[in-house]
């Protein structure tokens, strides 16, 4: 017992240096995690739902003049537009299409061919609701 305790008061510091050097690593193995997280959700085909991600640097794409244009082509041509319905727009855009054609026809005829007014009044609304109502096809 007694060689025993004198073998580890000589080599007292290497075996504290070894029992340190256990104990950080299993801190450190304790403390990282098992396995890497990506902290958003997303699914393919769904809009991102988070703020755009910016690189912290900025790098050069180098392409030459024609690769830049067909791109710009392709992208043209696979363009699929999307609009924002609104409801108050028709009646805001009739109000105004009529206020023109009052205040037009005022400058022009000022209150002679009463009855030719209305009658292109009407027409031309009748030309407004068929827009409206067609809307925007694709071809």
């Amino acid at each position: 017992m007694q060689k025993l305790l004198n073998r580890i008061s000589r080599h007292y510091s290497d075996i504290y240096k070894t029992i340190l050097f256990i104990v950080s690593i299993f801190i450190l193995v304790l403390i990282f995690p098992k396995e890497g997280k990506f902290k958003y959700d997303f699914q393919k085909g769904k809009p991102w739902h988070y703020e755009d991600l910016i690189a912290p640097f900025d790098f050069a794409i180098l392409k030459s003049n024609v690769e830049i244009n067909s791109e710009k082509e392709d992208a043209l041509k696979n363009l699929k537009p999307f609009y924002t319905y609104r409801d108050d727009v028709e009646d805001q855009k009739r109000n105004e299409l009529l206020d023109q054609f009052d205040n037009n026809w005022q400058l022009k005829y000022k209150n002679h061919y009463e009855k030719s007014r209305i009658q292109n009044k009407n027409l031309m609304l009748e030309i407004f609701d068929t827009l409206y109502q067609t809307g925007i096809i694709e071809f």
